[in-house]
């Protein structure tokens, strides 16, 4: 257990579990197999890449905010919301059987340019998937167009207040989902 971690360049890897209070990460790669964030953290570049099944988990009442137009990669890596995302900029690229379980509050205010703001399977392999659980609201409230080219599976609440949420590899939506969208 760390108090706080500041990743700038070089790798973070091991088979072992990390849990960090606050996870600033500029750049380099984290690859350690569990790693659980607890306070306020943030991810502006660098990946979360691993080069086997692996997991990211944002604990309750923790945020991580995803900022920079750089990609931000987690191949291979099942990444769990319980608290907070804040995902103001940049594309998330996966692959090899990388997946988002979003089970409370995934904040999309992305503004950026076509293409800039896309959930991508840019690692081949098994596409990876967002689920949004039916505990999680996915709130898509920046001016800019975010497309999946990945699944993206509603068990919870979208709510669509500004901007556009392009849905182009399919996915499901289930009896307790629902699209809500701002007149």
């Amino acid at each position: 257990t760390l108090p706080n971690l500041t990743v700038n360049g070089g790798t973070l890897a091991g088979a072992g579990n990390a849990s960090i209070g606050a996870l600033t990460e500029t750049s380099g790669t984290i690859s350690i197999s569990t790693l659980t964030l607890t306070g306020a953290s943030s991810w502006s570049g660098g990946s979360m890449n691993s080069s086997a099944a692996s997991t990211a988990t944002v604990n309750s009442g923790a945020t991580l905010g995803i900022s920079s137009s750089a990609d931000h990669d987690f191949n291979r890596r099942n990444f769990v919301n319980n608290g907070t995302v804040n995902w103001s900029a940049g594309r998330l690229r996966s692959g090899n059987g990388g997946s988002i379980l979003n089970q409370n509050t995934w904040n999309d205010s992305t503004a950026g340019s076509l293409g800039a703001n896309d959930f991508n399977n840019d690692w081949s392999g098994t596409a990876w998937v967002f689920t949004n659980a039916a505990t999680g609201t996915y709130n898509k409230s920046g001016t800019g167009t975010t497309r999946t080219f990945i699944d993206f599976n509603n068990d919870g609440a979208v709510n669509l207040t500004a901007g556009t949420l392009e849905i182009h590899s399919g996915g499901t939506n289930s009896a307790t989902g629902s699209f809500n969208v701002a007149a």
